[in-house]
């Protein structure tokens, strides 16, 4: 029976692995009924776990782990209510108290068995909690930081501290707590050697945590190490999601285009050949936004190309309710509509994209400044088309939320803020200032290297000269857009300008 039980458990995992689902199934489906108890089924319901949330049955693979955490003592509510979390946080900051990094990492080992699976089970169902952004990860994340208080540390207490930390960050707005506690996950996973966490451990951390601490682009090569660690000890699942996230922050960071695309369409293959269903269709939409500012699309504001088809994913994703993949089609469409020029359909997508941020309590990834940014920029343009007051209230709401942003991570938010003031002295009337905004803009993010941020700058300080009259420094601006546009690698919106140049 032992031998048998190990058999079918390693095997399941093995084609799990490599997306072999419909063996796995079959494997697991003699190992449940078999099993003689629960305990011997640990290993396979793990399994089934990860494979559910592969494929991008994300909320069957969330149901799955709360079926099994409750068999195991641990229940939790699919849909927590916001008096209950903040109730567990209240709970979770009196255990730690003023417990130093120190006393937490000299704590005693967990013993009981049960505990340490129930958090192995807890922290693998984080990443699909996350990505359709639903509010019981914020309770696992809490539950699995008391657990490491009340019973000891293992090595899923990294994953229990990162998770909190990404907590933090995206629904505490305590962005100093949150990196001491990214920081202790880290030294977890070397204190455990823990090779096989690692790439579990740094997707939250360095997606939810480090960009509002540290300039994005510092995230780029501790993804990719983590991608091909968890590659390595068979951790698929988690080093794609590090590839996406990768991805995300190299696009981001304003890394040339041509270079990213080569990389997304090679992890989105990478991704297709272990059937990681859902890391792919993120990075899918990355690598479509991209095709667009390229030019390789036939609707510049439309995110159907080589890569997708738009219609066809969002609907797959509002009909399942992955969040994540919808707020990233809103996001990055709004861009693209704001980009080329149709701000009242940008407002429209960024609006819903909005909606599904304020109905899901932890937003922690820095397409929340981003959105923030955007939001921003396409009020400004429509306070000054329309005259309505809503606008220039959006408009001095993402300013708010950028000068708070700017003080932790002035490397990534500065020139943005910089810009958005520039558009409200544009809007107000206020030469002067708006020079000196615009000036800013321009110097601070090709100082950071934001190239994309930069040419968006001085494409924007353009329509400022050209409203005042002032046709020379104008064409000079509007020049500078376009050759970053092109150093950038978008030919499609530097034919744009190209194109509409007003002289």
């Amino acid at each position: 029976y032992s031998l048998s039980l190990k058999l079918y458990s390693y095997s399941s995992e093995v084609y799990y692995c490599i997306g072999n689902y419909n063996s796995m199934e079959l494997v697991l489906g003699e190992l449940f009924v078999h099993a003689k108890c629960f305990e011997d089924k640990f290993k396979a319901y793990h399994t089934q776990i990860q494979a559910l949330g592969a494929q991008d049955h994300l909320y069957d693979s969330i149901k799955c782990g709360l079926f099994v955490l409750e068999k195991l003592g641990e229940p939790c509510d699919l849909f927590p209510s916001p008096q209950v979390i903040r109730s567990e946080y209240i709970k979770t900051k009196d255990m730690l108290g003023s417990k130093t990094e120190e006393e937490i990492l000299g704590r005693r080992l967990i013993e009981d068995s049960q505990i340490e699976f129930a958090m192995r089970v807890a922290s693998t169902i984080l990443s699909c909690c996350n990505r359709v952004r639903s509010s019981v990860g914020s309770i696992l994340a809490l539950r699995l930081v008391q657990l490491s208080l009340r019973h000891g540390v293992c090595s899923y207490s990294a994953i229990g501290f990162a998770s909190y930390g990404y907590f933090l960050s995206g629904v505490v707005g305590d962005y100093e707590g949150a990196s001491s506690y990214g920081k202790l996950s880290l030294r977890l996973v070397e204190t455990f050697q823990a090779k096989e966490l690692t790439a579990k451990v740094s997707a939250l951390v360095y997606a939810g945590i480090k960009p509002w601490i540290n300039i994005l682009r510092t995230s780029l090569k501790p993804l990719i190490d983590a991608h091909e660690i968890g590659m390595r000890y068979g951790d698929i699942q988690h080093a794609c999601e590090c590839a996406m996230q990768y991805c995300s922050h190299a696009y981001q960071c304003g890394e040339e285009l041509e270079k990213v695309e080569k990389e997304m369409k090679n992890y989105c293959g990478m991704m297709q050949e272990y059937k990681q269903v859902s890391s792919r269709k993120f990075v899918q939409v990355l690598r479509q936004v991209t095709l667009n500012l390229m030019g390789q699309s036939e609707d510049s504001m439309v995110l159907t190309g080589d890569a997708m088809d738009q219609e066809v994913i969002l609907n797959d994703a509002i009909e399942r309710e992955h969040w994540t993949i919808a707020l990233m089609i809103y996001h990055h469409g709004s861009f693209l509509c704001y980009f080329f020029g149709n701000s009242e359909l940008a407002s429209q997508l960024a609006e819903r994209a909005q909606i599904i941020m304020d109905k899901t309590l932890c937003s922690a990834t820095f397409l929340v400044c981003n959105h923030a940014f955007l939001q921003g920029l396409i009020s400004f343009e429509l306070s000054r088309k329309t005259g309505e007051a809503k606008w220039k209230s959006i408009a001095k709401e993402s300013i708010e939320k950028m000068e708070k942003w700017a003080k932790y991570v002035p490397s990534s938010c500065q020139h943005k803020l910089a810009l958005l003031k520039a558009e409200y002295a544009f809007f107000l009337g206020q030469d002067t200032n708006a020079a000196k905004y615009f000036e800013m803009a321009t110097e601070g993010s090709g100082k950071n290297g934001f190239i994309q941020d930069q040419a968006l700058s001085y494409e924007r300080a353009g329509i400022f000269y050209l409203a005042r009259g002032d046709v020379s420094k104008a064409s000079e601006c509007y020049g500078q857009a376009h050759n970053k546009y092109l150093q950038w690698g978008a030919k499609g919106k530097a034919d744009h300008i190209r194109i509409n140049f007003p002289f």
